[in-house]
């Protein structure tokens, strides 16, 4: 709103629209038409509680909420997962963007349909934020100092080995901030990984 109200020097200021001035932020921007009016959004779950059963409001709701392109990249996603084609998805967008939005639902509906998702992030600060709190290294077992020839300490027949070949999605939050080194020992490793990684 800053850059849209030139000259402004109070909030009543930011406020003020076509010289009107509204009682809060939120309103100021429905005005301005920087907020879409959500009424018949609310009015469509309402209804839809009623007689939709929980897989129809899951879409409904992804539908109502995702962008064209935030859509498109949860049915690549998706798509991959469910064909088993494997691959790696690389999400990089500025802060409040949706990419935690994505990875909740792709997390939520995965995990709904009893597919097994790991979650993981590069650094121990970015992992405090994730459901499972856990980072790259501890859950694979990443060796460090990691070189290029680097593997992870997953032996075959244990139950880090079985959760692995049995996991649907990897998603890896922050995964700039690892070395290259580290997504290859996790592919070298005896355990044979058909999971994407995101």
């Amino acid at each position: 709103m800053l850059t849209a109200c030139k000259g402004a020097t109070s909030f009543e200021d930011i406020r003020t629209v076509t010289n009107i001035q509204y009682p809060t932020c939120r309103e100021a921007c429905f005005a301005m038409g920087f907020l879409q009016y959500d009424k018949e959004f609310i009015e469509a779950i309402k209804e839809a509680k009623d007689w939709g059963t929980t897989n129809y409001l899951r879409k409904l709701f992804v539908l109502m909420l995702l962008t064209d392109e935030q859509t498109s990249i949860y049915n690549q996603i998706i798509e991959a997962v469910n064909k088993n084609q494997g691959g790696m998805f690389f999400l990089y967008e500025f802060g409040g963007t949706g990419k935690t939005f994505i990875r909740r639902t792709l997390v939520t509906s995965l995990r709904a349909n009893n597919q097994i998702v790991i979650i993981v992030a590069s650094s121990s600060i970015a992992s405090l934020l994730l459901p499972d709190d856990r980072t790259a290294h501890s859950k694979f077992k990443i060796p460090v100092p990691i070189f290029e020839d680097s593997t992870c300490n997953i032996h075959q027949g244990s139950e880090l080995a079985e959760l692995l070949n049995q996991t649907s999605l990897i998603i890896w939050d922050e995964a700039p901030m690892a070395h290259k080194f580290c997504f290859e020992a996790l592919h070298q490793s005896d355990v044979p990984l058909f999971s994407p990684i995101s």
